[in-house]
């Protein structure tokens, strides 16, 4: 007998959150966002627990609910995509895009470590992050990035000594940046499952919506060799629909970007207290955690209240012991050195994501015995530095 009816794949799924813009309330019309992932969706899990009821018979006693939980995991490779994720997860907004082309009116000094701008253009930019520069006419600063040490006025920046080279006058250039920063703005997200179903209600597919839901966690994996990759956990309050459609929901539409590469995104040298290296570092993983928490409240199955706790953050990482100064990051661990960690990513699209854990503390570095190439192993563990925050992202393109 042949088979007429087709069972549905795992592409046959979606995931799409919306971020909400109080707790409680799924906006009017809100637009949906597909996750990119190679694994995971929301899940429901129903908590039961035996009756310990005497029973004639000796029968099986009942099982009696006692809660529901609503997480979703998500193990995803490391595009442009996951900036998004990362705005969740931050617990805060981007600055607004700072995009401004200069015309033969920036003076670099390296004595003074300074960009001037004559025309006093620089009123969107900070101390404590990075700009990007691009189409410079001067090789100095042209195709490079900047830190930010401190801000004189809009006409004139500081920069980490030792990014500069040389004095240098007239010069024409494009300025561009923008930076997310751990905070405490909580980013309460409508998630969606959306799973095909020939038989549904509208559009061929079910709609599981889950509100409230909150980033618990996020991990990010830089690789010696191979793909980056990682991971988002988020937990729910409640659910407001099992199939149907939000009233007024739209998608934003779809771009896929291409994921990154260790060997192609991240450059050689990674940047430590916000000066480039040659230290030759392997591996980074960081692992942010929110602490999300939820309080059963009698009378509801699902949670009565979400909230999340204090953030930690910390990860690995890994560096070659070159000969020249072998026990650079156990010298480090031995005297109990706070330093900045910034790995720097260039994506196919040839956009820059910097990612910086602003003061990190090692917890742990060694090196092996026996007579192969010796890596440092380093854990390292982050707190919060003189901006008040954690972990920063910095880019030269708008995240809208």
């Amino acid at each position: 007998m042949p088979i007429c009816k087709k069972a549905i794949t795992g592409n046959d799924i979606s995931v799409n959150i919306s971020q909400q813009t109080a707790c409680g309330l799924i906006d009017a019309n809100p637009v949906f966002s597909e996750v990119d992932r190679v694994s995971g969706k929301p899940e429901r899990t129903n908590n039961y627990t035996k009756s310990a009821q005497v029973k004639k018979g000796r029968q099986a006693r009942v099982n009696v609910k006692e809660s529901e939980t609503l997480e979703t995991t998500i193990e995803f490779e490391v595009n442009e995509n996951m900036v998004g994720y990362l705005e969740n997860a931050f617990y805060n907004d981007f600055t607004t895009f700072f995009d401004y082309t200069a015309t033969a009116t920036i003076d670099i000094d390296n004595t003074a470590n300074t960009i001037t701008d004559s025309a006093n253009g620089f009123t969107g930019l900070e101390a404590g992050q990075w700009v990007f520069v691009s189409d410079a006419d001067s090789a100095e600063i042209d195709a490079k990035s900047f830190y930010i040490e401190s801000k004189t006025n809009d006409g004139e920046i500081v920069v980490t000594a030792g990014q500069l080279a040389a004095i240098e006058t007239g010069i024409t250039g494009t300025f561009k940046a923008t930076m997310l920063r751990t905070g405490d703005k909580t980013k309460y997200l409508t998630i969606q499952r959306r799973v095909k179903n020939l038989n549904a209600v509208a559009d061929d597919t079910d709609f599981e919506t889950q509100i409230d839901a909150l980033v618990g966690s996020l991990s990010l994996t830089v690789p010696a060799s191979g793909i980056l990759t990682g991971s988002l956990a988020l937990t729910a309050a409640s659910i407001a629909s099992e199939k149907l459609k939000i009233t007024g929901q739209t998608d934003t539409a779809y771009v896929q970007k291409e994921v990154l590469s260790s060997c192609d995104a991240v450059d050689t040298s990674i940047w430590i207290d916000f000066s480039k290296t040659d230290a030759g570092f392997t591996t980074f993983s960081m692992e942010l955690n929110n602490n999300v928490q939820t309080i059963q409240q009698a009378g509801l199955c699902t949670p009565g209240a979400i909230a999340a706790g204090t953030l930690t953050a910390g990860g690995d990482l890994g560096s070659i012991a070159f000969e020249e100064n072998p026990l650079r990051e156990v010298y480090k661990y031995n005297e109990g050195e706070r330093f900045a960690i910034t790995i720097p990513l260039k994506t196919p699209e040839g956009n820059s994501i910097y990612l910086t854990v602003r003061k990190a503390l090692y917890t742990e570095a060694t090196i092996p015995d026996g007579d192969e190439v010796i890596e440092t192993s380093g854990t390292y563990d982050a707190e919060e530095d003189l901006y008040q925050t954690t972990v920063q992202l910095d880019m030269n393109f708008s995240h809208e």
